[in-house]
């Protein structure tokens, strides 16, 4: 009795501290490219990895958020799902609900899916971007990119928690510029070298 007792509590410390291991799911923001010049246009993704791959978790719900500086860069446009996936949370293609809330210095994205838990979990990729903001840069400078997440939710919508990997990007001017304000340089030198040099010879002389 008593062994059978001890092996009870075997099997449920295995069931129970052995079983399937907790995901680690991230959410990422990425840059299209690290660096822009002014005027140029730059996407940022929003990446969810660490799901399940055609296994739960799932994702049907999501409400982010992404900051940045207004004074870099100019929000542009939005788009939601993967570009080369498709919408994760349209697997069906029957729609989903989207809102996008728009701040200085804020873009919001939600999303909310209308595909079944079984099709979530069976036919959504583990890794995929949610939704991707596009920006214009505006001036020189660097800009934080920061994530909030307000919601995240499994295909039972029972709340996901995700570490947060936030970005930024650098701003430079554009070449032309880069160019004109060198040669303004090399030219107040030259100036400068010229008077010291005339000043030098009236004093020689």
């Amino acid at each position: 009795m008593r062994s059978f007792f001890v092996g009870t509590l075997v099997l449920f410390a295995i069931g129970f501290f052995g079983g399937v291991p907790a995901r680690a799911i991230s959410l990422t923001l990425v840059p299209s490219a690290p660096v822009v010049t002014v005027g140029e246009t730059v996407d940022v993704a929003v990446q969810i990895s660490g799901l399940g791959d055609g296994a739960p978790p799932s994702l049907s719900t999501f409400d982010v958020e992404m900051n940045f500086d207004p004074a870099i860069l100019a929000l542009n446009a939005i788009s939601y799902g993967d570009p080369l996936l498709g919408d994760q949370l349209d697997l069906l293609g029957i729609g989903s609900v989207t809102s996008t809330t728009v701040g200085s210095g804020l873009v919001g994205f939600s999303e909310i899916s209308l595909d079944s838990p079984d099709i979530l979990d069976l036919f959504q990729a583990g890794e995929f971007t949610l939704a991707t903001a596009t920006f214009v840069a505006a001036a020189s400078g660097g800009s934080l990119l920061g994530l909030t997440v307000n919601v995240l939710g499994d295909a039972n919508g029972d709340p996901l928690v995700a570490a947060i990997s936030d970005g930024s990007i650098a701003v430079v001017p554009e070449p032309s510029t880069l160019l004109l304000v060198g040669v303004a340089f090399v030219g107040a030198v030259v100036v400068r070298k010229k008077r010291w040099n005339s000043s030098v010879a009236a004093k020689t002389n």
